[in-house]
């Protein structure tokens, strides 16, 4: 059962939950609740999961539909659907620590960017209730000393694939963008020693809606020079027009 509770945890790395013991015998659904009441602590806004798959013996691990709702003022139903999140577990590393996950593969993730007139978004909303999470700096977290009783944890490699990113920058500019994201190597969390779970799933969840801000930067840019463009044409007009 210690194993057992050991992986269970692992599933749970994404929102943040230290899980040591499970009573019920239905693990995805128990799983599914628990990732739905801790995601929702680590994003700030309720979160919805259509199903967990957890295939113990074959040290694998998926969790779909995963998606976090919009905050409060914005049109959209979600801010972004993370898709499939996929994890491969060494499970040699079981006997020791931290645990290992060889590679935490993101798929297909959907991200809504809604803009204010003010320029801010929903996705800045979600970044800060993440990185409320996370230790202050721009360092990668470290285990601290009392962390040495808590199951470790590291992720040696995330790739983030088939991302798309819709931008409604309707009140800056009248127009919505749609944007597929090449793949991205989002590299790897916990280093050698491994960090605690809560500390693993915030920081996964960091690095995952900093790619989404870097997409509404570029749609916030093009915005910029889409009205600039416009403004110009309409002063030219305005110089050269004929009596």
């Amino acid at each position: 059962m210690k194993k057992l509770g050991i992986i269970a945890l692992i599933i749970l790395l994404f929102c943040g939950a230290a899980l040591w013991y499970l009573a019920s015998q239905d693990w995805n659904g128990f799983l599914k609740s628990q990732l739905e009441i801790r995601g929702t602590a680590l994003m700030g806004e309720p979160v919805t999961v259509q199903e967990v798959d957890l295939k113990l013996m074959e040290g694998f691990g998926a969790i779909r539909g995963f998606k976090v709702a919009n905050p409060e003022g914005f049109n959209a139903k979600h801010a972004i659907d993370f898709g499939e999140v996929a994890m491969d577990i060494d499970l040699e590393s079981l006997r020791g620590s931290p645990i290992v996950i060889e590679h935490v593969t993101i798929k297909d993730p959907k991200a809504f960017i809604e803009f204010t007139g003010t320029a801010s978004s929903n996705i800045q909303e979600l970044i800060s209730n993440v990185k409320k999470q996370l230790p202050k700096g721009n360092k990668q977290p470290q285990p601290k000393a009392e962390d040495k009783q808590e199951t470790l944890i590291a992720i040696k490699k995330i790739t983030l694939s088939g991302m798309a990113v819709k931008a409604d920058t309707s009140k800056l500019n009248s127009k919505v963008y749609d944007v597929n994201v090449p793949a991205v190597e989002l590299g790897s969390i916990g280093g050698d020693k491994g960090l605690p779970a809560d500390q693993i799933g915030a920081e996964l969840a960091n690095r995952v809606l900093e790619v989404v801000e870097e997409q509404a930067e570029d749609m916030t840019k093009q915005t910029i020079m889409d009205k600039a463009e416009k403004e110009g044409k309409k002063l030219l007009d305005k110089l050269f027009k004929k009596d």
